[in-house]
C-alpha cells in the first residue's frame, strides 16, 4: 500500500503500566510497505484536539501494524480504550526511512523511553541484512522502558537500564553513561539514537568526541505530517531550516543546531517532598497598606458559583482563599431570554445577564449566608452607569466583606459591563469613584479580553488606584444552530468560557506581568485542572478563579492544590511566591 489515508480496524490492544500496544487491520489483501524510520499519523479521538498523532510502526505482519505508545494524555488514552473492531483514520506511511550503510558492519542502537519502539523495525531489518546490531534502553522506571519484550523475542542483544531502579545488570543510571563505555571501546560503528531531546544531545556529543557517525531519529509536534504545516521545523548547523516530518525524521545528529533544537526542555524532577498546604498561601498586596491574604491561591469566578451549591455541599471550599459572589446590580435584574447557554467545542457560551437579587436585598437576604464559610467574601458589581458603580461599592463599603470586584468586562448586558471596559476614561474613572467610597475595602477589577490593548485598560485602571486586576472574563461569541438557522442563545451573542480561551487569557496575564503594574493579577480563563492552572502561576499570576471548570469537576480546587504543591518542588521552588511568573521565554 502505498502513501495514502485509510481506514484501519482495531485487531487488538492492551495497556500494561502505561505502555499501549495497538495492532490494526488494514483490510485483507492489503500490506503497508513502510521501511524503519518512517511512521504513521493517527486520527484525534479527543474531540478538543485538531492534530493528528504521530507513530513509529514496530512491526508489519501482511495486513497487520503495530504500534506502541505511553500513555500521556486524552488522545492516547482514547487510542488505549479502543476495543476488536472499532474504526480508526489512518495515514502514511509518512517520512523517510533510515539510510543503512552497506560498507558498515556495526550499529548500536539507543532508545530512551518510548523512543525505544522507533528503533524495532530498524533493529530486525539491519539483524536480517546480516549486522551486528547492540541496542541500549534507558527509561526512568522500569515500567517505562519500551521495546525490551521485542528485541528479546528477535534475539538481539540489548541491554537496559533505568534512572530510578536497579534493572537488570546494568543497574541505576543513564542510559547515555552506558552508550559512552561502549565508545570507550572504540567499535567501528553508526549510532542510531531515538528518544528524549536532552538524550540525543548527549549521545551526539559523544559521538563527536569519539568521532563516531551518529543519526538521531525526533518526534516533534506536527499538525499535517506531510509537510504542508510547516510546524516540525529543526535548524541545521548552516541556519537551513529543514522539517521532521518531510525531510526526517533521521537526521545526521553532526548538521543539527542543538542549542536551537533543545531550548524550552523540561525540567528534570526534584527528589523533594511536596509541599506542606501552608506554603501555598499568598498575600494579595495592592496600593499602600492593602492586603489580601488568601490561605489558598484559589477561588470561584464570579458568575458560576451560587450560594446554594455550597449551602447544599456540592462543592467543597476548603481549599478555597476567597469566595467570589455571583454580579450584584443596583436593581433586581430576572436575567436574559432563554435559552442562555449552550456547548461548543471545548467551552460554552453563556447569556444569563446577571440575574441577581438587587443590590439591598442582597445585603439583607444573601450576604450572611457568604460569611458563613468562614473566607474572605468578594463580591463582584456591575452597573449601566459610573453612579450605578458607585452607589454599589457605597452600600458595600458598610458591610465585612473583605473585597470588591469590579465588573467591567461582562459581555451580556446592554449600556454597561464590557463597553466601560473598552474605554479607557471609563475604566479610570469608575474605579477612582469605586475607591473614593469605598477606600477600606481591597478593590480588584475584572478586565475584558474583547479589547485591542488590555495593558493599555490595566494601566488605567492601576493608575487610578485599583489594588488588583482579575482576568479575563469571556471572549465574546456567537454558535448557530445550523438545522434551524438561528443563533443557539436567545441574545445572539454571549460569552465563550471553558478550555477554548485558555491560551488567550495566559497571554494576557503573561502581557501584563511583563508590564510590572504593581499590584497582583488573578488569572481566570479555561482551567480545568491542576496543569491548566499552574499555566495562569507560571505565566505571572499570584491566585487563579475557576468558572466553567467547577461544572464538571465539583473536586477541581483539591486537585489543584496536590498538583501545584509537586510541580512547585518539581521546579525547585520553596513556596508559591517563588513560583509565580517563573516562565522562561
Amino acid at each position: 500500500m502505498s502513501q495514502k489515508n485509510f481506514v484501519a480496524k482495531v485487531k487488538e490492544c492492551y495497556t500494561i503500566l502505561g505502555i499501549c500496544k495497538m495492532e490494526l487491520n488494514i483490510g485483507e489483501g492489503n500490506e503497508l510497505l513502510i521501511d524503519p524510520g518512517q511512521f504513521i499519523t493517527i486520527e484525534p479521538c479527543n474531540n478538543r484536539s485538531v492534530m493528528p498523532r504521530p507513530f513509529s510502526v514496530v512491526g508489519v505482519r501482511k495486513n497487520i501494524i503495530d504500534i506502541i505508545m505511553k500513555v500521556v494524555g486524552p488522545n492516547t488514552r482514547a487510542y488505549s480504550e479502543m476495543v476488536p473492531g472499532e474504526k480508526i483514520k489512518v495515514t502514511g506511511p509518512l517520512g523517510n526511512a533510515v539510510l543503512i550503510d552497506e560498507k558498515v558492519k556495526n550499529y548500536i542502537l539507543v532508545g530512551g523511553g518510548i523512543g525505544g519502539a522507533a528503533l524495532i523495525m530498524l533493529a530486525k531489518k539491519l539483524q536480517k541484512q546480516g549486522k551486528n546490531v547492540i541496542v541500549f534502553l534507558g527509561a526512568k522506571n522500569v515500567s517505562e522502558l519500551v521495546g525490551d519484550t521485542c528485541y528479546l523475542h528477535d534475539n538481539i542483544i540489548f541491554y537496559t537500564i533505568t534512572e530510578n531502579d536497579e534493572c537488570g545488570d546494568c543497574g541505576q543510571g543513564y542510559v547515555t553513561d552506558l552508550f559512552e563505555e561502549m565508545m570507550v571501546m572504540k567499535p567501528i560503528a553508526i549510532t542510531i539514537a531515538c528518544g528524549p531531546k536532552p538524550m540525543l544531545q548527549k549521545v551526539a556529543q559523544i559521538c563527536k568526541k569519539f568521532d563516531k557517525k551518529c543519526y538521531v531519529m525526533l518526534e516533534e509536534l506536527m499538525a499535517c505530517g506531510m509537510g504542508s504545516c510547516k510546524g516540525c521545523a529543526i535548524t541545521d548547523v548552516d541556519g537551513n531550516v529543514k522539517h521532521v516530518c518531510s525531510d526526517g525524521p533521521s537526521f545526521d545528529a553532526a548538521q543539527i543546531d542543538w542549542e536551537k533544537f533543545c531550548l524550552n526542555q523540561t525540567t528534570e524532577a526534584s527528589k523533594g517532598e511536596f509541599l506542606k498546604d501552608n506554603s501555598m498561601q499568598v498575600a494579595l498586596k495592592g496600593k499602600k497598606t492593602k492586603e489580601l491574604k488568601l490561605e489558598y491561591p484559589f477561588m470561584n469566578a464570579s458568575g458560576c458559583l451560587g450560594i446554594e451549591a455550597l449551602e447544599e455541599g456540592f462543592v467543597d471550599c476548603s481549599k478555597f482563599g476567597a469566595l467570589v459572589t455571583k454580579g450584584v446590580t443596583v436593581d433586581e435584574r430576572s436575567g436574559n431570554l432563554m435559552p442562555r447557554t449552550c456547548e461548543t467545542p471545548a467551552g460554552m457560551i453563556n447569556s444569563v445577564g446577571l440575574e441577581n437579587l438587587g443590590i439591598n436585598r442582597f445585603v439583607a437576604e444573601e450576604l450572611d449566608r457568604w460569611s458563613v464559610f468562614k473566607k474572605p467574601v468578594i463580591v463582584n458589581i456591575s452597573g449601566y452607569s459610573v453612579e450605578e458603580y458607585v452607589h454599589l461599592a457605597r452600600e458595600l463599603s458598610r458591610t465585612d466583606i473583605t473585597a470588591i470586584e469590579i465588573n467591567i468586562s461582562c459581555p451580556n448586558i446592554v449600556g454597561g459591563g464590557m463597553a466601560f471596559g473598552t474605554d479607557l476614561d471609563s475604566a479610570f474613572q469608575i474605579t477612582e469613584q469605586v475607591l473614593e467610597v469605598a477606600s477600606n475595602k481591597f478593590i480588584i477589577v475584572k478586565l475584558t479580553p474583547n479589547v485591542t490593548d488590555v495593558i493599555a485598560v490595566a494601566e488605567a485602571v492601576v493608575n487610578a488606584g485599583a489594588d488588583a486586576i482579575s482576568l479575563i472574563n469571556t471572549v465574546q461569541a456567537m454558535a448557530i444552530n445550523v438545522e434551524t438557522c438561528k443563533p443557539k442563545i436567545a441574545t445572539t451573542y454571549g460569552g465563550l468560557s471553558g478550555p477554548a480561551i485558555r491560551p488567550i487569557a495566559v497571554r494576557m496575564v503573561h502581557q501584563i506581568f511583563n508590564k510590572n503594574l504593581g499590584v497582583p493579577i488573578i488569572g481566570m480563563g479555561g482551567i480545568e485542572d491542576g496543569p491548566s492552572s499552574a499555566e495562569f502561576f507560571i505565566a505571572g499570576a499570584s491566585a487563579v478563579a475557576v468558572g466553567t471548570g467547577v461544572f464538571g469537576n465539583w473536586k477541581i480546587f483539591d486537585e489543584m492544590n496536590t498538583f501545584l504543591k509537586k510541580n512547585i518542588t518539581k521546579h525547585g521552588f520553596n513556596s508559591m511566591e517563588e513560583y509565580i511568573g517563573s516562565v522562561v521565554t
